[in-house]
């Protein structure tokens, strides 16, 4: 009904059938249609400044919720997908994500953190899944076959295992000498010695990053791991996949 309306505005427009002055409502417009002009206009305004999602309403802290599911995991049970222990929720999980978290660790990072981050970070803020695991096409110092992750580091600066925090990702490249190739999002069991890494080299600051393991016992071999994060998460397994093998 919008778009209708709107199309019909910009015709009379066009074709100067209308004057201007004739789609704002006069003193003498019933009030109810005044009001009904109003939020069309405002509505009008608010679609082309953030599209058709109402959860982007200026003045609202956009990523403020948790246990939804929206676009990118509409398909996934995050309900599941969350160590539940104390360890974690004490250390890697902060205050639930915020636009105001999200522009300042990308101005502090230096890159646009990719949408499906983004929106795992708005189901939890930083925290352990409870499949820990992704295969790999060549072996590293974990194992022949994969690499374990410990948690995602939470958006923000306030935990210690989060991206601006006191272990987070400008953290291991200033004083562990991990390559600056992008934003390190998640440690591994190994305390340090090897992370997971967002790596922009090749799509820019602003790109889309593919997911790298970054190893630093050996010599910062970098091993590719998946082509986005998206792939990454969805590909997660538990340590019984691995059992045997």
């Amino acid at each position: 009904m919008v778009a209708a309306y709107s199309a019909k505005v910009v015709a009379t427009r066009g074709g100067g059938t209308q004057s201007s002055a004739s789609a704002v409502p006069s003193r003498d417009t019933p009030k109810s249609t005044t009001i009904s002009f109003a939020k069309f206009a405002a509505t009008l305004v608010f679609l082309s400044q953030y599209g058709s999602d109402p959860a982007l309403k200026r003045g609202r802290n956009v990523y403020e919720w948790r246990n939804i599911v929206t676009k990118i995991w509409t398909d996934s049970d995050l309900t599941d997908f969350w160590n539940e222990d104390d360890y974690y929720a004490e250390s890697y999980t902060d205050n639930p994500l915020t636009k105001d978290k999200i522009d300042l660790a990308e101005r502090a990072l230096g890159f646009k953190l990719p949408a499906s981050y983004i929106e795992l970070m708005s189901n939890r803020n930083g925290g352990a899944p409870i499949k820990t695991n992704h295969r790999t096409k060549s072996s590293t110092s974990w194992a022949e076959d994969h690499v374990a992750m410990t948690g995602f580091l939470s958006v923000g600066d306030s935990k210690d295992y989060s991206l601006c925090g006191g272990f987070g990702s400008q953290f291991h490249i200033d004083e562990w000498g991990y390559p600056p190739i992008g934003v390190y999002f998640a440690d591994c069991p190994s305390a340090g010695h090897d992370l997971l890494c967002l790596d922009y080299s090749s799509c820019g600051p602003s790109g889309e990053p593919r997911v790298v393991h970054v190893d630093q016992e050996n010599d910062y071999k970098i091993t590719h791991v998946a082509d986005t994060f998206e792939q990454f998460v969805r590909g997660l397994e538990s340590d019984e996949a691995f059992d045997g093998e």
